[in-house]
C-alpha cells in the first residue's frame, strides 16, 4: 500500500467521524481551513497521477472508459470537461517548473494551476507574474483568463472586472451586488 492510500483511508475515517455541531466555530474555521490545503494537495496528487496514467495508458487497463478524460471524469465524480482541463494542466505543468512546483507544495489549487499554466503556456515570461497574482486573488486569476485569451491589454484595462446586469434585471437597477464579468 502506497503511502497516499493509507492517508486517504486515514481520512475517510476521521471524516466518517466528524460531528461539526460539537465545535467551537473558532474550531470549525480552522480545520475548514486546513482540509481546503489537504483538498489542495490531493487534487494535486490526483492530477499528477492521472498525467502518469495516461502516459503509461494504464488507465485503458484499469477502466472501461474509452478516454483518458472519461476515465479520470468517472475517477473523479466530475465533468469531461473538468477533466480534460486537468490533464491538459498536468502536460503544460512539465514544461513550467515554477508553476508545478507551487501546485506540490500547496500553494496553489488545481483550478489556479490550470489557469497559470494556461497564461504562461502562451507567455512564458509571465509565469513568475502570474503566480504572484493566483496567490493574492485566489481561484478567480482574471491576468491567467487575459493572456489564455490572448488579450494584450494593460494590467489596469481589464484588472477591474465590469458589471453586468442580466437580461431580466431592470438596467436602472442599481444594487451592488451584480453580476461581476472579467471581460
Amino acid at each position: 500500500m502506497f503511502e497516499i492510500e493509507r492517508i486517504a483511508e486515514d481520512l475517510s475515517k476521521v471524516v466518517a467521524g466528524m460531528d461539526p455541531a460539537c465545535l467551537e466555530g473558532r474550531d470549525a474555521a480552522r480545520l475548514t481551513e486546513v482540509a481546503a490545503e489537504g483538498e489542495k494537495l490531493f487534487g494535486a496528487a490526483k492530477v499528477l497521477l492521472a498525467q502518469r496514467a495516461v502516459e503509461t495508458r494504464a488507465w485503458a487497463r484499469s477502466s472501461r472508459a474509452a478516454t483518458p478524460e472519461q476515465w479520470l471524469a468517472e475517477a473523479s465524480g466530475c465533468t469531461e470537461g473538468a477533466a480534460r482541463e486537468a490533464l491538459a494542466t498536468a502536460q503544460r505543468l512539465t514544461s513550467l517548473p515554477a508553476t508545478a512546483e507551487q501546485l506540490r507544495a500547496g500553494g496553489l489549487s488545481v483550478v489556479q494551476a490550470a489557469q497559470v499554466s494556461a497564461g504562461a503556456t502562451t507567455d512564458p515570461t509571465a509565469e513568475q507574474r502570474l503566480l504572484l497574482t493566483a496567490k493574492r486573488s485566489g481561484a478567480s486569476c482574471r491576468e491567467g483568463a487575459r493572456h489564455r485569451r490572448g488579450d494584450r491589454r494593460g494590467r489596469g484595462a481589464s484588472a477591474r472586472p465590469t458589471r453586468a446586469a442580466p437580461a431580466h434585471v431592470d438596467p436602472g437597477f442599481r444594487d451592488p451586488w451584480f453580476l461581476l464579468r472579467t471581460d
